[in-house]
């Protein structure tokens, strides 16, 4: 149940309750979706940051079957049924995306007709019912998103909604509409998020209304749409076109293009390694965005340039298009990042347990490089060296080691902070000189105290652990804690258990 909480002057200014409702599942002969669920959680976030929508005013059904979306309504009638005895005006916003077809919407196996949609929403008492419906059937890198549930366009036939209503769709009748994995999401829903953000914000006065936001998202939409060759124009029925969606000028964070957008700029999170927004073609642009760590990628099939960005937890940070959009020749990452360094190098301390026949700890220096391969894989090479004192009652001296490894990582998590599984294979030289200790108690039985020794071995280890890598700005922070076994020369031959711990500062990557 949706909290109601409201002030005395509540019915002054309309409640929004919104209900965004997804599925990658349709009906049995159809594809699963990529994106739908991962879209409608970025659209319920743009309501919530900058659309006055409460959080526990926005109903979210994942996987949606006809018996949650059901539920999902009956939550909002419920909400808004309370408001209304309390003297509150409500505004209803309806956002579905997932699979379709002429027979309604396909949630996970069933169809629930648009009539029974329409009939259960009109429930709701609202003064305002806003619909986006971005529906979709299957493909590969386009999946299509199929036929419009209902003749709804600029100029519709036969649809008159009601005066409190207005629907925008994501096709036309006898048209597809597509997801698209360069952008990583709907094509509709892409530019539907970043047009609330302040894309579509054409008269630059802070908000984003109904009419703005229809008008640019239909523009880019049947843009890229004909660049890859279909035909897809969002369609709208209804009035409200001056409702405010968004207000993005009333963000206290976010980025500012100043200079010329001559291509696409996709804006993507390095936490996330999600597509928060693009920056269309034009003269400059202001994206509303939460504070931290982002990539400003371009969108071509060439050599992309890309920018790296810190939005700051206050303030607009400004982005010098030419200046700092650089041509990369990084691989993508897992989820679409782009590495602009592939080769990346680092140093620091060194420490084991039971690296050394007969000693329990070693300490020294490392250096190591990787390079990216790819979608989250690097190899890489660590040569490592250590000096250790030896000092007890029979022998005194010295311990050097020097190593080098082979090395395989695969971030599972990437962006700021990097983290993921790591497997290192190497082999080195163990070094050792010494002589017998001054010892009286000893002496005799271990001869001349002068006797000087000196013994070399051969070694091979095998470890397996994990790294964590802290992106600091120009450096980044490395940590490595591993274990598994190594095999000695010239003593037993047994595998002896063994630990390593590196940390240091690299550039690059």
């Amino acid at each position: 149940m949706i909290p109601v909480l409201f002030s005395v002057g509540l019915a002054a200014q309309p409640v929004r309750l919104a209900l965004v409702v997804t599925t990658n599942e349709g009906l049995g002969s159809e594809e699963m979706l990529r994106y739908a669920d991962s879209d409608g959680g970025q659209v319920a976030e743009v309501l919530v940051e900058l659309g006055s929508f409460r959080a526990d005013r926005v109903v979210r059904v994942r996987d949606a079957t006809r018996a949650s979306l059901e539920a999902g309504l009956s939550e909002v009638v419920v909400a808004a049924a309370q408001l209304g005895e309390a003297g509150a005006e409500v505004d209803l916003f309806v956002y579905y995306t997932g699979h379709a077809g002429e027979d309604g919407l396909h949630l996970a196996g069933e169809a629930m007709p648009l009539a029974e949609l329409k009939a259960a929403a009109r429930v709701v008492p609202a003064h305002r019912r806003v619909f986006v419906v971005d529906a979709c059937q299957s493909g590969q890198l386009m999946r299509s998103k199929g036929a419009v549930l209902t003749s709804v366009g600029d100029n519709p036939r036969g649809f008159a909604p009601p005066p409190e209503e207005a629907w925008i769709t994501s096709s036309g009748a006898e048209e597809n509409a597509f997801e698209v994995d360069k952008r990583r999401g709907a094509l509709f829903t892409h530019f539907f998020i970043s047009g609330a953000r302040g894309a579509a914000d054409s008269d630059d006065d802070g908000q984003v209304t109904l009419s703005e936001l229809y008008s640019f998202t239909q523009r880019q939409t049947s843009a890229a749409a004909a660049r890859s060759g279909v035909v897809q124009r969002p369609r709208w029925a209804g009035e409200h076109g001056d409702w405010a969606v968004s207000a993005p000028g009333a963000s206290s964070t976010g980025i500012e293009a100043v200079g010329l957008v001559s291509e696409p700029l996709l804006v993507v999170r390095r936490d996330s390694q999600r597509v928060a927004a693009e920056l269309p073609v034009g003269s400059g642009g202001r994206l509303a965005l939460p504070s931290g760590r982002y990539q400003l990628i371009s969108v071509n099939r060439g050599r992309p340039r890309m920018a790296e960005l810190v939005v700051g937890k206050q303030g607009w940070k400004q982005v010098q298009l030419e200046e700092e959009l650089v041509r990369s020749a990084g691989v993508r990452a897992r989820g679409g990042l782009l590495i602009r360094h592939t080769w990346s190098v680092a140093a620091g301390f060194a420490g084991s347990v039971g690296g050394t026949p007969g000693r329990s700890d070693a300490s020294g220096a490392w250096i190591g490089v990787d390079r990216a391969i790819g979608r989250g894989h690097s190899l890489g090479a660590v040569l490592s060296g250590s000096r250790q004192s030896l000092e007890n009652p029979w022998v005194v001296g010295k311990v050097s080691a020097a190593e080098l490894r082979v090395a395989w990582t695969f971030d599972a998590i990437e962006g700021g902070v990097s983290v993921g599984p790591r497997v290192e294979l190497g082999g080195g030289v163990l070094d050792q000189q010494g002589q017998r200790a001054d010892s009286g108690e000893w002496g005799q039985w271990f001869g001349d105290a002068s006797a000087k020794t000196s013994a070399r071995m051969g070694f091979g280890r095998l470890e397996a652990g994990g790294r964590m890598t802290v992106d600091l700005g120009p450096v980044s922070a490395h940590l490595w804690l591993g274990g598994g076994g190594a095999v000695f020369g010239d003593v037993d031959r047994t595998i002896r258990p063994t630990a390593s711990l590196r940390l240091g500062l690299g550039m690059g990557g």
